[in-house]
């Protein structure tokens, strides 16, 4: 395998690029087929309670040592954040979410469910993706004015764990 990519970092990078574009795949589908915004920020903080989070630590720590990698570790953070962004867009266009500056509100949540998923991927405590799930819903409500009941709904509709 190093001999088709030609370095371990060229390996790291595809892996990192795989995984990130078939999380993608599967959730841009699924988030254009819910009509609510709770829903989709719902959906967001479900699906991201079972991604490759292993891969993402991996990716922050070797590009600390490896700043050749920063770029592309910006770049998955930065469609992350997008993401979250565009769905708080949506969800104030239907009035489901306060006015608050979306892309304030996606760096703060997007940093809230990096350190929760490190507790995660560590288990600490039994920490498991249902109290990722629920406590990333507690600070989506807080944030953006939503009510948590809904927010408990649409995930629990979605699939996530009680």
């Amino acid at each position: 395998m190093i001999y088709y990519f030609g370095t371990k970092h060229q390996l790291f990078e595809q892996a990192i690029g795989d995984a990130d574009a078939d999380f993608y795949a599967r959730l841009w589908p699924e988030l254009d087929q819910l009509e609510s915004a709770l829903a989709r920020i719902a959906c967001l903080i479900v699906r991201s309670s079972t991604s490759e989070w292993v891969l993402w630590m991996d990716l922050w720590v070797y590009a600390r040592r490896h700043p050749e990698m920063l770029g592309t570790e910006r770049a998955f953070h930065s469609r992350w954040r997008t993401t979250i962004a565009d769905v708080i867009r949506y969800g104030q266009a239907r009035g489901e979410f306060n006015p608050v500056d979306p892309d304030g509100a996606a760096v703060r949540l997007a940093a809230l469910t990096d350190g929760l998923a490190i507790r995660m991927v560590l288990e600490e405590h039994a920490f498991t993706p249902a109290d990722y799930v629920a406590m990333s819903l507690q600070s989506v409500a807080a944030e953006l004015g939503c009510a948590l009941g809904s927010l408990q709904e649409a995930a629990t509709a979605l699939g996530a764990a009680e």
